[in-house]
């Protein structure tokens, strides 16, 4: 199974949802090989506030980030020799 993910432009990329295809592919035949195409909503909720008296008395949830990506651009790699410490 492989993911990938190509942005086209620099800031942030909020992904909502996740669209594939799945399918059989046999290598000895040359009949079309069936698929199912689909799609699964990404919703996730944020952790639960608990901080002042009006939130511990409600049910109130924060803002989840884990599917935020921020997306940068390419930077140089950096390699680090240490060859003796004193």
């Amino acid at each position: 199974m492989l993911f990938r993910l190509v942005p086209k432009s620099l800031g942030l990329l909020n992904i909502q949802s996740l669209s594939f295809t799945v399918s059989y592919r046999d290598s000895s035949s040359t009949e079309p090989v069936p698929s199912v195409r689909g799609k699964l909503m990404l919703s996730v909720q944020g952790p639960r506030l608990n901080n002042t008296m009006a939130e511990k008395n409600s049910v109130v949830y924060g803002q989840d980030k884990r599917l935020l990506v921020d997306v940068q651009p390419p930077m140089p790699k950096i390699k680090v020799c240490i060859s003796t410490i004193t």
